[in-house]
Parts: C-alpha cells; structure tokens; sequence
C-alpha cells in the first residue's frame, strides 16, 4: 500500500511540475482555415488590414518571383514528465509540441496568397533516443 501510495505521489508532482511553455504570435493561436478564409481576401486585403488583424509578424520574406512574405508562427510546449524524473530522465525524456504557422505571401501591398498550416512535433532527448 505504501509503495502504491507513493508511485501515486511521485506521479502527481511530476504532473504538476512538468512545464510548458509558449512562443511566437498569440494572435493566431485560436485561428482556423475557415477563420483565415473570412479575414483575408486575396487581391483585396492590404498590409495594413493584416497588420491590424494579427500585428507584426514574427519574420518577412521577399522573393522577386513571389512577393513579400509575412510569416506569424506560435508554438506551444510541453516538457514529458519523464525528463524531469532524477536519473531516469537521463535515459528517456523529451516534449511535445503543437506548431501553428500563418504565411500571407503579398503581390502589390495586397494579399495573393496564404496558408496555415498546425503540426504537431515530438523532440526525444535521453540515451534511449
């Protein structure tokens, strides 16, 4: 029973201590493809329009057969309770995380193009791995 309990409490503290984090533009972060769709109109919605509706993006692009691109990309994180175990965590640990990326690609200060994309990765760290 005490061994039970104890399994029981290591789990719980390492739930509640295993971190996540976030990084990059929030204001995509509730964003869908149907959403995108009704918020930007391509060969009518200028620069200023899209900075008003999602800010500054996190990086610009320029390709002279494409156009300007403006990238927005928000990353969530969260660190596997395994890679905060003592020892253990040496051996197998990691995170997963969620990737949203809206890329808007300009041609003469409108909108020609753009895509979301949302990607869920998974980074192992440890011996095991």
């Amino acid at each position: 029973m005490k061994k039970l309990l104890l399994a029981g409490l290591v789990g719980l503290t390492v739930s509640l201590i295993a971190g996540c984090a976030s990084s990059g533009n929030h204001s995509i972060k509730n964003e869908t493809q149907e959403s995108i769709d009704s918020k930007l109109v391509k060969g009518k919605t200028t620069k200023e329009e899209v900075k008003l509706i999602f800010g500054n993006p996190g990086a610009t692009t320029y390709n002279s057969e494409t156009g300007e691109q403006w990238i927005y990309t928000l990353a969530n994180t969260q660190i596997k309770g395994t890679t905060l175990i003592p020892f253990y965590g040496l051996f197998d640990g990691g995170a997963d995380s969620q990737v949203k990326q809206l890329i808007v690609i300009f041609k003469d200060g409108v909108v020609d193009k753009y895509i979301l994309s949302d990607s869920a990765i998974e980074t192992k760290s440890g011996l095991l791995n």
